[in-house]
């Protein structure tokens, strides 16, 4: 209710610039304002509700052990259910589901006002950061490859692609993935579960990508270079601050890749299994020939939402060996 009678106006801030009913006659208000109209609302219906005061993250981290206000600049909500369950909950972006805060209030703990005289609560994500990708391809004699992808996002991966279909049109979500794949041809977008937040958002799409111009004997397809991590985000060789993710993370892809008559597999990638330490996060990768097909499954999972800077040279070293793997070629001949 609160957020159809007021929207954000992308200010975080701490205080309000007027009354709760001054606010709601505006139409638009701070996240103070939305959230505390949320508070109010929220009481009224009969529910424990209290104020959660914490700091974005482009704000900087609070001081847990010597606090001062000037170290908040936001105010989120807490409620507590008749279960005395605990819920975080934010009425400035109306495409979250209930119990996710924004990625922006991922950061460290806030602190609860209420009547006990308040505490700190971590702000932990309940969702993670989930993409999964699904490919039915054919390969031809001339190494073009043919057929469907669908993407699909959940979590706070699910948020962040609503966000950007929000802001603008299918049509134009669909040209950002041309960009993505300048030399493929696109055709048939269906998007899902659009609307509906508690469901993986997913749009599926038919894909052309060229080969040569003559059938050759032998026939190299890198279908995770495309799909896949292409590039390692971790550029530099040490680093003195964390790696903070904001939640954990989850990258999937799958891909049955049909092989051309009369052509067989010279070569495949070596299937691996790859582990951070203190169980931080795992890369598999997985590829078995079925008849005439292959059934290829990479999985990168980042467990943790924050690593200490002893830990980047691991994390840095893994992203190595999946951008590495995901760009091995498959060999395939004619028999």
């Amino acid at each position: 209710m609160v957020q159809r009678t007021v929207r954000y106006n992308g200010q975080s801030r701490l205080y309000t610039t007027a009354t709760l009913r001054r606010i709601c006659e505006q139409g638009n208000g701070n996240a103070a304002e939305l959230n505390l109209l949320l508070i109010n609302t929220l009481r009224a219906a009969g529910l424990t509700a209290d104020p959660l005061l914490l700091s974005t993250r482009n704000h900087g981290r609070i001081q847990t052990d010597l606090p001062v206000l000037s170290q908040f600049n936001y105010v989120a909500a807490l409620v507590t259910m008749p279960d005395n369950g605990e819920v975080l909950v934010d009425a400035t972006e109306p495409l979250i589901t209930v119990g996710l805060l924004p990625e922006r209030c991922l950061n460290g703990q806030g602190r609860l006002v209420d009547k006990t005289g308040g505490r700190w609560v971590p702000l932990v994500p309940k969702q993670r950061y989930l993409r999964y990708t699904t490919a039915q391809l054919a390969l031809d004699e001339l190494g073009a490859l043919g057929g469907k992808i669908k993407l699909e996002h959940t979590g706070y991966a699910g948020l962040e692609a609503r966000e950007q279909l929000a802001g603008s049109t299918e049509q134009q979500f669909v040209k950002n993935l041309q960009q993505r794949w300048p030399e493929w041809t696109l055709t048939g977008p269906v998007f899902k579960n659009v609307a509906a937040s508690q469901q993986p958002f997913s749009v599926e799409v038919g894909v052309k990508i060229p080969g040569g111009e003559t059938p050759a004997a032998t026939l190299y397809v890198q279908p995770l270079r495309h799909l896949g991590e292409d590039q390692n985000p971790f550029r530099l060789e040490d680093r003195q601050f964390p790696v903070d993710f904001g939640m954990p993370h989850e990258h999937s892809q799958t891909i049955v890749l049909t092989l051309p008559a009369g052509y067989e597999v010279q070569e495949l990638p070596a299937n691996v299994l790859l582990s951070l330490p203190n169980d931080g996060g795992r890369f598999q990768f997985n590829i078995t020939p079925q008849q005439n097909t292959l059934h290829i499954i990479s999985r990168l999972q980042l467990r943790k939402a924050e690593y200490s800077a002893q830990e980047y040279v691991a994390l840095r070293v893994l992203y190595s060996r999946v951008v590495a793997k995901h760009a091995e070629a498959i060999v395939v001949k004619r028999k």
